[in-house]
């Protein structure tokens, strides 16, 4: 699984991306354009604009796509504009500009269509070349699998959290995206260079308890909360950071 840092390209990052070439990609928002020779995708800023109360310009992200559209290397997908928690609206955007050709059309990149609260796999339009998953914590969490499971290309929105990085690994996701890796929590830095560790030496066997806990809680099973905890502190106690240490 690739994890699409979010408009980070720091000496920290570029050392994981010499350590763990192919792990590493990027997710450039209408504000975060950088020159990189790695994967890298199209973000809408819809979302942002959103929650910081701000008017999302249109014309932010048509820079973004000119600019990738004359750079070397193509995104792995655009973001196309959707709804904010708004399930029925973003259908009808995605109808709306996807049909605007003078839009995409001459663009030609892979084009991510956005997940909300409520829908389900068979929500997703038949043009769309990969599904973000998007939409509330909660929901999120009780879906990924789900969609996994429908679908070959899936990239998780906002996952900062190690827990989330084992669910999506596990349910199969393609990559990820996150802005909290490298903020200054130890313990979650920690568990990112585990996580590295861990599934580039086939190690991951470790979560297998975690994740089926997680996929039967998905589907709605129920679950003692002692043994719960139980088994999530017995896979956190996995977090040793032996041999995993940046140099």
């Amino acid at each position: 699984m690739q994890i699409m840092l979010s408009n980070n390209t720091g000496q920290k990052v570029k050392d994981l991306w010499d350590k763990y070439p192919g792990r590493f990609g990027c997710l450039f928002g209408t504000d975060g354009w950088r020159n990189v020779d790695i994967p890298y995708a199209l973000d809408n800023g819809r979302y942002a604009a959103t929650t910081k109360g701000q008017l999302w310009e249109v014309e932010k992200f048509k820079f973004l796509l000119d600019k990738s559209l004359k750079y070397h290397n193509p995104p792995v997908f655009v973001v196309v504009p959707d709804v904010v928690a708004d399930k029925n609206a973003t259908l009808e955007h995605w109808e709306i500009w996807t049909a605007k050709s003078h839009w995409f059309g001459k663009y030609k990149f892979p084009l991510a269509f956005v997940v909300q609260d409520g829908m389900i796999p068979e929500d997703v339009p038949d043009s769309a070349d990969w599904v973000f998953i998007g939409g509330s914590p909660k929901w999120k969490r009780a879906n990924i699998w789900r969609f996994c499971n429908k679908f070959k290309n899936v990239h998780v929105g906002g996952i900062n959290t190690v827990r989330g990085l084992w669910v999506c690994h596990k349910s199969g996701a393609k990559s990820i995206d996150g802005t909290g890796w490298f903020r200054g929590d130890e313990v979650r830095w920690r568990g990112l260079l585990q996580y590295l560790y861990r599934t580039e030496n086939a190690l991951g066997e470790k979560q297998g308890r975690l994740f089926e806990m997680y996929e039967a809680d998905a589907m709605g099973a129920r679950f003692y909360q002692k043994y719960a905890e139980e088994l999530k502190e017995d896979c956190i106690r996995g977090y040793s950071g032996e041999g995993i240490t940046l140099k």
